[in-house]
């Protein structure tokens, strides 16, 4: 048993090792963020973790997304703003910045961004479609950027592509995935993520292996939709499982983790419980929206989680400091922690972060 959990914190370990590059810095902010929680007038840094959709323009027009539809290119942030946020948040203290989109890689100044935010020591994770890839990986490999994922829902090439609502995406970020790995040194990382849905989960053994016989770290997100605020919206409800599905997806799902050992350790290992018993779930969970994570929209909005449920405030009018210590802020951690979120959602940030410091706080 003892080696079994030695094997599991390494696993662990190195996992988390891909985004945290100062661990010292990473302990000192997670600290006060706790603190913050049980002492929610004491705020000595900002959130431990920010997304920042940079932009809503995307090429994609996914069954399960619907960013494109709150692009609108004159009122997103240019790239002065950008910078100007980049340097308050990291005097709050951020450690990692993933930025997401819509697609990032098609905003011109992406890398002057990166490159501020790399002078302060954050860490950057990407999130992509993988469109082009292949076009800016030598960029990307200059920028410093710590990860890049790529979000890949299939195995098969045309069943991703009509998912995402774009011919040849599935050949483009294979492509890019291959130059990266041709010409990076040690970053960045590359981790392939796949939505789990109705359509894809008899196949994630195969999609697991299949990206990982090519050295590529694969994770998984449940599909969701909550907030009628968030860009998550599912269109194609084919995509949604229904009650009927769960002893299929319990039994293809459990073969997945006896195969994957770190599925059973992360928040992964939850999603039987998401999918198909919400309430018993919810109420073993908390959320730590508005304190460890912020997210960021691409008009400069400050939301405490993806699911854009409350605004906290604008960065165009105000600095992130001011933002995050606002009466408004303290009031939705208040509420939050007494009553819990309305939309409890499950994503790669969030869930990760819901799981393991709910089970942190069991030790305390």
């Amino acid at each position: 048993m003892a080696l079994k959990k030695m094997k599991e914190y390494k696993t662990l370990q190195k996992h988390f090792s891909r985004f945290f590059q100062n661990p010292l810095k990473f302990l000192f902010v997670s600290t006060t963020c706790i603190l913050t929680y049980f002492f929610p007038r004491i705020l000595l840094t900002g959130p431990v973790y920010i997304g920042w959709n940079i932009t809503f323009n995307c090429m994609c027009k996914c069954d399960f997304c619907k960013s494109s539809d709150f692009y609108k290119k004159d009122k997103e942030l240019n790239t002065a703003e950008c910078i100007r946020i980049i340097r308050q948040i990291a005097k709050s203290g951020v450690c990692l910045l993933s930025i997401t989109g819509g697609e990032p890689l098609l905003r011109n100044d992406l890398f002057k961004i990166i490159a501020e935010a790399k002078k302060y020591g954050i860490s950057i994770n990407l999130i992509t479609n993988g469109y082009l890839l292949e076009e800016k990986a030598e960029m990307i490999i200059k920028s410093g950027i710590d990860t890049v994922t790529v979000s890949i829902d299939s195995l098969f090439e045309k069943e991703h592509d009509l998912l995402r609502k774009c011919p040849g995406l599935f050949k483009k970020a294979k492509k890019g995935i291959e130059k990266l790995q041709n010409i990076k040194t040690n970053k960045p990382n590359i981790i392939v993520t796949s939505v789990v849905n109705k359509k894809n989960y008899k196949y994630l053994n195969k999609f697991v292996k299949y990206w990982s016989d090519k050295k590529v770290t694969v994770t998984l997100q449940p599909i969701q939709e909550n907030s009628s605020k968030s860009i998550f919206k599912v269109k194609n409800k084919d995509l949604l499982f229904l009650d009927s599905d769960k002893t299929d997806f319990n039994y293809s799902y459990q073969k997945l983790l006896k195969k994957y050992p770190f599925f059973r350790i992360g928040y992964e290992k939850e999603f039987v419980n998401f999918f198909f018993d919400k309430k018993r779930f919810r109420r073993k969970y908390k959320c730590f929206a508005g304190f460890f994570m912020a997210q960021i929209d691409a008009f400069g909005n400050v939301y405490p989680c993806p699911e854009f449920i409350e605004c906290f405030g604008t960065l165009k009018k105000e600095s992130f400091k001011n933002i995050w210590k606002s009466q408004k802020a303290y009031n939705f951690r208040n509420k939050l922690k007494k009553f819990g979120c309305e939309y409890f959602c499950w994503y790669k940030c969030t869930g990760t972060i819901n799981y393991y410091l709910t089970n942190l706080l069991k030790l305390i």
